[in-house]
C-alpha cells in the first residue's frame, strides 16, 4: 500500500510538473506572438508616419506650382507668359489630382471597397491613352519609348475595368520614366498568348533599363506606404506598385517583377478577359470614343452647387457643349426652381450632395415625390466629391440616376450627358 501510495504521488507530482511546463510554453509562445506582431506594429507605424511626411511634401509641391503660377498671373494678366503659366498650372494639379486618386484608391483596396466597372475597349484606344501621358514624360527625359501589339489587331476589343487597367499601365510606366536616367529605354509588349472560343491570355510586359531594384528590396516592393530609400520617396507618392498589384489580383491575375539593380525592371502579368474581333463590334462601343464636336444645343440643364467656384467651373464646361444652364446656390433652391418651371423644361439636373439648406439626396427625394409628370423621369447626376463605391450606390438608393465624381474632364462630362439624354 505505501508504493502504490509512493507511485501515486510521484505520477500527480509528473502530472503538476507537466501541466507548468505546458502552461509557461503556452504562456511563452503568446508572449512571442505578441511581441512579434508589437513589432510589425510599430514597423507598419512608422511606414506611415514616412508616408505621411513624404506626402506632405509631394501635395505641397504641386499645389504650390497651381497657386504660384495663377498667382503671377494675378501680378500680370497680360503678360505673353500667360499660356505658359496656365500650362504649369493645368500639369501641377493634374499631378496633384493623381497624388489623392492614389490616397483615396489605397483606402478603398484595403477597407474592401473596390469594385470593378467592366465594359467592351479595343486596344487602339488604350494604346492612344498610354501614348498620349507616357510620351511626352519620356520625350523631356529623352527616353525612347516604344507600345507593341503582338499577333492580335489593335481593333479587337476585350471585356474588363477599361480605365483600372489604363492606371495600371500608367503607373508601372511612371515608375520608369521616374527612375530610369535620361537617354534610357522604355518598352511596352502586349502579345496574344492564347485564343479560345470566348476569352483568350493577353500577356503584359514592362521593360526599362533603369535603377532597378534590389533583392533584399523585391520582397517588398508591392507593400503600401514603402520605397527603397528616402532619395527615392521624393519621386512619388510610394503607393503605385501596390495599387498596381491589388488591382491586377482584383482581375484574377497575378503580377510578376524581374528586377536587378542598376540594369533595369521587368513587370509583367497574364490577363484572361472576353474578347471579339472588330468585326463583332457594334455601334455601342462609340461611347469610349471622344467626339470632341458633340453639342447638346437646344437642352437645358440645371446645376445645383454651393461653391463659387465650382459653379462658375460647371457653368462654362457645361456651355462648351451647347447647353442653356441655369443654377441654384442649394437643393431648396433646385427644388422651388424646378417645381416652378413647366413640364419637360429641365433636360438634366445636376446635383451637388453636400449643400447648405438643402442637400441633394433631401432635394432629390422632394424632386421625386412631387406630382407632375416629368418629376420621376426627369435624369439627375450627382456632381460631388465622393467618389467611393459606396458612394455611388448611396447615390442611386437616394433616387439619382447618374453619379460623377470631382474632378471631373470633359470626357467624363460628356459620357456623363449622353447616358441621361439617351436615358440608359
Amino acid at each position: 500500500l505505501q508504493a502504490m501510495y509512493v507511485s501515486k504521488e510521484k505520477r500527480l507530482a509528473y502530472l503538476i510538473q507537466s501541466d507548468i511546463t505546458e502552461t509557461f510554453e503556452e504562456e511563452q509562445r503568446r508572449n512571442n506572438e505578441l511581441a512579434a506582431a508589437l513589432r510589425e506594429a510599430k514597423k507598419a507605424n512608422q511606414a506611415k508616419r514616412s508616408f505621411l511626411s513624404n506626402m506632405s511634401h509631394e501635395i505641397r509641391t504641386p499645389l504650390n506650382g497651381v497657386k504660384g503660377m495663377l498667382d503671377l498671373i494675378q501680378l500680370d494678366p497680360k503678360s505673353p507668359n500667360v499660356p505658359e503659366y496656365l500650362d504649369k498650372a493645368c500639369i501641377s494639379a493634374k499631378y496633384l489630382a493623381g497624388l489623392i486618386n492614389d490616397i483615396l484608391d489605397m483606402s478603398k483596396i484595403e477597407s474592401g471597397k473596390l469594385v470593378l466597372h467592366d465594359e467592351w475597349m479595343r486596344f487602339d484606344d488604350l494604346e492612344k491613352y498610354i501614348d498620349a501621358i507616357i510620351s511626352p514624360q519620356a520625350a523631356e527625359r529623352n527616353h525612347t519609348f516604344s507600345i507593341r501589339f503582338v499577333d492580335f489587331s489593335t481593333a479587337w476589343s476585350i471585356y474588363g475595368d477599361s480605365n483600372r487597367l489604363k492606371q495600371i499601365c500608367i503607373n508601372i510606366l511612371s515608375n520608369s520614366v521616374k527612375y530610369t536616367p535620361d537617354g534610357g529605354k522604355i518598352s511596352v509588349c502586349i502579345s496574344l498568348r492564347q485564343m479560345r472560343e470566348r476569352d483568350a491570355d493577353f500577356y503584359f510586359e514592362f521593360k526599362d533599363n533603369g535603377m532597378g531594384m534590389s533583392k533584399e528590396f523585391l520582397q517588398h516592393a508591392f507593400e503600401p506606404f514603402v520605397q527603397e530609400s528616402a532619395k527615392l520617396a521624393k519621386k512619388g507618392s510610394g503607393l503605385g506598385l501596390s495599387i498596381v498589384k491589388s488591382l491586377i489580383e482584383k482581375m484574377d491575375s497575378s503580377i510578376e517583377v524581374d528586377s536587378t539593380l542598376g540594369q533595369g525592371t521587368k513587370i509583367s502579368f497574364l490577363l484572361t478577359v472576353p474578347v471579339r474581333m472588330y468585326s463583332e463590334e457594334n455601334e455601342d462601343e462609340a461611347d469610349n470614343v471622344i467626339n470632341k464636336e458633340v453639342s447638346y444645343k437646344g437642352k437645358r440643364v440645371l446645376i445645383a452647387e454651393d461653391n463659387e467656384i465650382n459653379m462658375v467651373i460647371a457653368v462654362e464646361q457645361f456651355k462648351t457643349f451647347g447647353l442653356e444652364v441655369e443654377s441654384a446656390e442649394n437643393g431648396k433652391i433646385a427644388l422651388e426652381m424646378f417645381e416652378k418651371s413647366s413640364i419637360g423644361y429641365y433636360d438634366c439636373i445636376f446635383m451637388d450632395i453636400m449643400m447648405p439648406v438643402m442637400d441633394g439626396f433631401e432635394a432629390t427625394k422632394n424632386i421625386r415625390s412631387l406630382e407632375r409628370a416629368d418629376s420621376e423621369s426627369v435624369p439627375i447626376v450627382a456632381m460631388t466629391a465622393n467618389a467611393f463605391a459606396e458612394d455611388v450606390q448611396k447615390s442611386l438608393e437616394n433616387g439619382l440616376n447618374y453619379h460623377l465624381s470631382k474632378p471631373f474632364d470633359r470626357e467624363q462630362l460628356e459620357k456623363v450627358l449622353e447616358k441621361a439624354f439617351k436615358g440608359e
